[in-house]
């Protein structure tokens, strides 16, 4: 439906109530026997059929210039709006309106014309047209009594005072609509003013208590039999789920809007599922298919003159080329995206654009250009006035000052936050508190700059993925790790090392850990009872507190008294308190599952039972890249050091591409040797020697990788000194955090019991070798089971990950850097049509799934990158989710690859890996074959043994034994 509001990141949709809808009571029932056996095939959506009934009754003698006529062109006005044909239904709607007034009809039947005619001005961008007709309206329904006619009439009402960005009369409007309808049983009605009132929250940054209200709309649609209620409460859904990171839901539930939008023909529906399409495709890392989602929305709202919807997917559009870099364009279509609100008077919706064209000339360093668009955005913010925009045009103003290195401006900047922070979301407290790390650090306020990077931390570990207010998404919300990073450095300059190293192992992951805001919903389901009643009373008050403070914050300043700014002080601290109150009892019910919030690095864990369980030939190498340099923690058994590495993340960057290009094909020979040597003396030089004081140089390394690390083949960096790999001179294991080790540390990791495993290759046909490789391993494995081709479903996986006994995979993955939740396994897709066994088990699937499995071999899979020829790095997040999320899952270790392996290359790794996997750990075993392989002559390449990583089993060392391994290099 019609969106007029809209964020950066996704769409927010806004539901209209139409006039001349069937109504159970009032002064006004059409009962004309030409009219009515049409009404019930429009409710149902059967348009198509209700208009050729409705014109046939128009030809029928005596109709003409009678109030039938009229009555039949307001019908037939409404399914041209339906469909999005809105100068007909302007048209056909002012000619009944004509008729209506000649005939001196009732002033009920007057306002139903005049307020679908103030649809099709709201459609059109002629908002002050649109309120003109909606006021007209409303007085003839209130004094003739009818409450079906004020409830549709104040919601509509409530739609343009968002596009002016009046909140509270939107609220209000909205609340009135639903009140209303609820008062003579309409269903229709209260469901389509439920779903906006839901919009109205996911907007100020509650789409939890969105949810819980949309559930309602779609309760009261499905009573009412309402597919239009039903696609706009689904559409919102959509939105709210993406709000909170939870993009596979987002999709699902789009995917059902977007079908009913097809099957019903609602153009404008359509126009805006594709919208938040495209948003959440972008989020999930796939630009080109946001690129061509926008270009089919903003098509068709173009052919139906939506002007708003086109300028708000336009500035979607320069959102998203800015962060591509390509600044140029993106100043263009934000440039168009304002001169199309100005011309229709969208107030915010112009607001949000100037913000983004500041951020964007923000990035391109012109400093006048953007003080000149926060000044025009501080002028139009000054109409909204609300929380929200108040806090995005200081946290703007701050970032810009920060940028321009004035952290005393920056400071005085964010005081005016203060009274409204709390009405604006957390993701407004991290966006202020992290801008504050930073002011205070450059002033050498160094214990205040760590009092604000723990605030923005805490509030970061709060948000389980919401960004709050969709305001601030135009200001641009730091790269999360950015923030981590920030409170690392100060920590640092205040020698408490091992803070240091506890918060930059907090920022591990991220990129997953900001999508699991369903372990939420697992927690609820073993919670107990008072839990979920205390849970439920908090989120009420909250709810009602919010409201309150927002009534009295959204008055202009000029028109608050000193009442109303001690009420507004004393309203903000209680809503502190019971947020408080709130996490309290959500910790509760996460603590129920300590392993598995170990494993993603969610519970907080101390550097003593980090030491405790490190062995003491082990050290654990933790790395936080940062803009200027790479910060490396080296953990061992009796302590913690940091090392800062002077390299620019750019720098690093580059080094890593190149590397990755030259060790990913074999036709390079020894052209990457070089480099990579250059690596190892930036990377692992710098630590010095590995071991603590008193003990032997450690032989096993537990690396803990950051950003771009994620995807750097650490065995195959050389000691220049030696011409060895660090595969030679040591075992290499990853793990996702530090924090996961002590967990780690209770699941099986001796010699595997090979006894019954299962060995799936999927794709023969395209992956040939992987038939040989799947004969080899099943040679090695007695009693196991050989699943080929059409046979290993997703379905079939998913029953062997349930049982303790090892699987190996043979296939493609891909793995999505930008949203690791749509990282995928490729397998033969089954008979049925659910998501279980489509085909492509995901990341956000294994999540929900328990695997018993004590390995998880993914061979010759892509789990890296996507597209990495032609994807850029993403910084600031972490990317080995595959194997994350199968530990996560209960796996007790994953061997993956970091790029797609020759599948004749990969069956030779695995083959060696198993001959040792049944007398040594896992990670030994596999460091075996990889030391093997190198030593040959076929497969010494870093291309076929590099790639692989372990990540978590094997690490108590159990069994473990040298191993002789003859080199001929």
């Amino acid at each position: 439906m019609k969106s007029p509001l809209a964020g950066l990141g996704t769409l927010v949709v806004g539901l209209a109530i139409l006039a001349c809808t069937p109504r159970p009571s009032g002064p006004v029932v059409v009962t004309d026997s030409l009219i009515a056996p049409g009404e019930s095939l429009y409710i149902h959506g059967s348009y198509d059929s209700a208009e050729v009934l409705w014109r046939s009754a128009l030809r029928r003698p005596g109709v003409q210039g009678s109030a039938t006529e009229a009555r039949l062109f307001s019908w037939l006005g409404l399914i041209a709006y339906r469909r999005g044909e809105y100068a007909e239904a302007r048209q056909v709607g002012e000619r009944a309106l004509g008729l209506k007034r000649r005939l001196n009809m009732s002033r009920v039947e007057v306002a139903e014309s005049q307020n679908a005619l103030g649809l099709v001005a709201w459609n059109e961008g002629r908002l002050h047209d649109a309120m003109r007709l909606f006021e007209d309206a409303l007085p003839a329904f209130d004094e003739a009594g009818d409450r079906w006619g004020v409830a549709k009439v104040s919601n509509n009402l409530a739609l343009v005072a968002l596009e002016f960005g009046r909140f509270a009369e939107a609220r209000a409007g909205f609340e009135t609509g639903r009140a209303a309808a609820k008062e003579i049983g309409n269903a229709r009605v209260e469901g389509r003013a439920t779903a906006n009132l839901a919009m109205i929250e996911i907007w100020t940054g509650d789409p939890g208590v969105a949810v819980d209200l949309l559930d309602e709309a779609l309760r009261l649609a499905d009573e009412a039999d309402d597919p239009v209620g039903s696609e706009a409460a689904l559409g919102q859904l959509a939105v709210a789920w993406s709000v909170q990171g939870e993009l596979g839901r987002a999709l699902a539930v789009l995917d059902s809007a977007m079908d009913i939008a097809r099957r019903q023909g609602l153009r404008q529906e359509e126009a805006n599922d594709l919208a938040v399409a495209a948003s959440i495709h972008y989020a999930a890392g796939d630009a080109d298919g946001a690129i061509e989602l926008y270009a089919q929305a903003r098509a068709l709202n173009e052919a139906m003159g939506l002007v708003i919807e086109a300028g708000t997917v336009l500035r979607h559009e320069a959102a998203m080329r800015a962060d591509r870099g390509a600044l140029e364009q993106a100043r263009s279509d934000a440039r168009r995206a304002l001169t199309l609100h100005r011309e229709a008077g969208a107030t915010l919706e112009g607001f949000q654009d100037m913000l983004t064209l500041a951020q964007i000339e923000l990035e391109a360093g012109d400093q006048a250009a953007t003080a000149r668009w926060l000044g025009e955005a501080r002028t139009a913010g000054a109409e909204v006035e609300s929380p929200q925009t108040r806090v995005a045009l200081a946290v703007a103003a701050a970032r810009a000052a920060d940028r321009r290195n004035e952290p005393r401006t920056v400071l005085s900047t964010l005081v005016r936050t203060e009274g409204d922070l709390e009405s604006a979301g957390t993701g407004a407290t991290i966006e202020v508190e992290w801008l504050r790390t930073r002011a205070f650090a450059a002033m050498g306020q160094l214990d205040s700059a760590v009092a604000a990077g723990r605030r923005a931390v805490a509030a970061i570990e709060r948000t389980a993925g919401s960004l709050g207010s969709r305001l601030l998404r135009s200001s641009a919300i730091t790269e999360r790790s950015q923030v981590f990073a920030d409170l690392v450095l100060v920590l640092l300059r205040l020698d408490q090392t091992e803070e240091a190293f506890l918060v930059a192992d907090a920022a591990r992951g991220r990129a997953l850990l900001d999508h699991l805001a369903s372990a939420r919903d697992r927690a609820r389901g073993e919670a107990t009872e008072r839990d979920l009643a205390e849970r439920q009373r908090l989120l009420r008050s909250i709810d009602a507190l919010l409201e309150r403070l927002e009534e009295v914050q959204t008055r202009p300043r000029s028109e608050r008294g000193p009442d109303d700014e001690g009420a507004s002080r004393e309203l903000a601290e209680r809503l502190r308190r019971a947020r408080a109150e709130y996490e309290a009892v959500l910790i509760r019910l996460a603590e129920r599952d300590p392993a598995r919030a170990s494993v993603l690095g969610t519970r907080g864990i101390s550097m003593a039972a980090i030491r405790a369980a490190l062995r003491p030939d082990e050290v654990l190498v933790e790395y936080l890249i940062t803009s200027d340099r790479v910060l490396a923690f080296a953990a061992t058994r009796a302590g913690v050091r940091a090392v800062a590495i002077p390299i620019p993340m750019v720098e690093l960057e580059n080094r890593v591409r190149v590397a990755r290009g030259l060790l990913s094909s074999p036709r390079h020979g020894d052209a990457g040797h070089a480099v990579t040597e250059e690596l190892y003396r930036l990377l692992i030089r710098p630590l010095g020697k590995l071991g603590g004081p008193g003990e032997a140089e450690a032989r096993r390394m537990l690396i803990v990788p950051h950003g771009i690390l994620s995807y750097l083949p650490f065995a195959a960096l050389r000691n220049p000194s030696s011409g060895r790999y660090l595969i030679e001179e040591r075992t290499l294991q990853y793990l996702p955090t530090a924090a996961a080790l002590p967990t780690l540390r209770t699941r099986p990791a001796g010699p595997l019991d090979l006894a019954g495993g299962s060995v799936f290759a999927p794709l023969p046909d395209l992956l040939p070798a992987t038939v040989i490789e799947a004969d080899v391993i099943r040679g090695l494995m007695p009693g196991s089971r050989r699943v080929i081709g059409r046979s290993a479903t997703e379905a079939a996986l998913r029953g062997a990950l349930a049982e303790p006994r090892v699987v190996h995979v043979a296939t493609h993955g891909v793995m999505n850097p930008a949203n690791p939740m749509f990282s995928r396994l490729q397998l033969a897709r089954g008979s049925g049509r659910t998501h279980e066994d489509d085909g492509r088990l995901e990341v956000h699937e294994l999540l929900g799934m328990r695997v018993a499995s004590p390995i998880v071999f993914l061979s010759g899979c892509e789990t890296a990158m996507g597209a990495a020829h032609r994807t850029a790095f993403d910084r600031g997040r972490d990317y080995a989710t595959l194997s994350q999320a199968f530990l996560y899952a209960g796996a007790s270790g994953v061997v993956a690859t970091l790029w797609r392996i020759d599948d004749e290359g990969a069956a030779a790794l695995a083959e060696r890996f198993y001959r040792r996997a049944g007398d040594l750990p896992p990670a030994v075993a596999l460091a075996a074959a990889q030391r093997e392989l190198l030593g040959g002559a076929r497969w010494a390449h870093p291309y076929y043994w590099a790639g692989y990583t372990l990540a978590g089993a094997g690490l108590s060392g159990v069994g473990e034994k040298p191993v002789a391994v003859s080199v001929s290099r």
